[in-house]
């Protein structure tokens, strides 16, 4: 069980570590950047064959962490 909590806890740190990567670099790049507002849940549900992996993959993390960048450098 410990083997399987830390093959796991690996996997959302790598995540993680993705996602403030790629928001700061955007970050670093654009002054001003437009998100699409996407209703996940829908997409989740509409049968693309993704499923649970749309709803795993941190896009609203991703926004969160994208904003907060973009406020700290005061850029849009």
């Amino acid at each position: 069980m410990r083997k399987v909590n830390r093959i796991y806890r690996k996997i959302a740190n790598q995540r993680l570590d993705s996602l403030h990567k790629k928001s700061t670099e955007i970050a670093n790049q654009y002054g001003i950047v437009c998100v699409e507002d996407l209703d996940m849940k829908a997409i989740g549900n509409k049968g693309f064959g993704n499923g649970k992996a749309t709803f795993d993959n941190g896009y609203g993390m991703f926004l969160n962490m994208l904003d907060y960048k973009l406020k700290e450098r005061g850029k849009y």
